[in-house]
């Protein structure tokens, strides 16, 4: 803050004498008790949940707004005031702290940014419980209410959605019938189309990578190391597919949390991700002949996830959009080993038991 725009709020303050919702002003500031510390966080908490740039202003009198004079008991430093807030909201909060003196009158402000609400007590304290959430209501500060809540919840869904499809973000907010199930279909479909455009475009030879010429053993450490990955990636898609979805949907769905979903859909999405890259460096990796045979039985696994992930909103889809919906559908999900994973765990064993099949190449 300047102190041209503090001198602005406080011309404004004395004028209209009342606070506002980005603005809230004490003579004092003493925080050596606990019960004053306590309040302290909860007026952090609300400021905080303003989501907008807030401001504590630190030496004007109640109600007249006039100047205190000097500060008493009331200076501190930026990194003091972040140690009481330490641990005590969440998510965590810095906020900032500056002195000025106008005039031959002495203020502080505490200049409060939050932009991740909604911010709670993270523990209890004196007369405050943890779980609580409080806002700014023009010139006071009062615990949430519920509508307040739902618009807290839906800042944050919008955030958290804000590169997914509309029909996802609408199906999180407004919740529908079969909402979670639907959701995740949507999510699924929607990322599992942008890594299938990248692997078809791997195909056509639009996307480039430096080639690499490998001799046998550097290929073969190379394929030791890249088969660990593909192993571990296996299992991450194979849990993330049959656990993590199933969890999210908490049941039936009706009691899902959107985030959840998405977060399980994403874990997903990016062991895809992760198989193509994997696949993208094996595109250009040369290696000797009596190789080639093992390169071929890894290439395509990304593509065989990809069909076999395919096939889960597709049916979900399918269920749901019976208009006489009555029977009761199990969804059980899946997913199949790639067709050539033994074959290429054979292979090679076979290469790295027999050297002198490649150590010349």
């Amino acid at each position: 803050m300047q102190e041209t725009e503090l001198a602005e709020i406080i011309r404004k303050l004395q004028s209209i004498r009342q606070e506002w919702k980005t603005v809230d002003a004490k003579e004092s500031m003493n925080l050596k008790k606990d019960g004053a510390k306590a309040e302290f966080v909860k007026d952090m908490v609300a400021m905080a949940n303003n989501a907008e740039p807030s401001f504590l202003l630190i030496g004007l009198k109640d109600g007249t707004f006039t100047p205190v004079g000097k500060l008493v008991n009331s200076h501190r430093n930026k990194t003091s005031l972040n140690e009481i807030l330490t641990q005590k909201i969440d998510p965590p909060l810095t906020i900032g702290y500056q002195e000025f003196t106008i005039d031959g009158n002495e203020y502080a402000v505490i200049e409060v940014h939050g932009n991740n609400p909604p911010y709670i007590v993270a523990i209890d304290l004196v007369h405050i419980r943890k779980g609580m959430i409080y806002v700014r209501h023009e010139d006071s500060t009062r615990g949430i209410s519920r509508s307040e809540l739902e618009k807290y919840f839906k800042v944050g869904l919008r955030r958290a959605f804000k590169d997914e499809t509309e029909y996802a973000l609408q199906l999180a907010l407004n919740k529908p019938d079969n909402w979670a199930h639907l959701l995740t279909a949507e999510l699924l479909q929607s990322k599992l189309a942008l890594v299938k455009r990248s692997f078809d475009e791997l195909q056509r030879g639009l996307i480039y990578k430096r080639a690499t010429k490998m001799n046998g053993k550097e290929f073969l450490d190379w394929n030791s190391m890249s088969c660990k990955d593909l192993l571990s990636l296996i299992e991450m898609l194979t849990i993330a597919v049959k656990e993590e979805i199933p969890a999210s949907w908490k049941g039936d769905g009706v009691h899902a949390d959107p985030l959840e979903i998405k977060r399980a859909v994403d874990k997903v999405i990016s062991a895809c991700n992760s198989f193509l890259e994997l696949e993208i460096e094996l595109r250009f990796i040369f290696p000797p002949e009596s190789f080639l045979r093992l390169k071929k039985l890894l290439t395509g696994w990304t593509l065989e996830y990809l069909n076999q992930l395919d096939k889960i909103p597709t049916n979900i889809f399918k269920i749901f959009s019976q208009s006489d919906l009555k029977d009761k559908y199990a969804i059980k999900i899946v997913l199949d080993e790639p067709a050539s994973l033994q074959q290429a765990m054979a292979e090679l064993g076979r290469l790295t038991n027999n050297p002198q099949l490649w150590i010349n190449s």
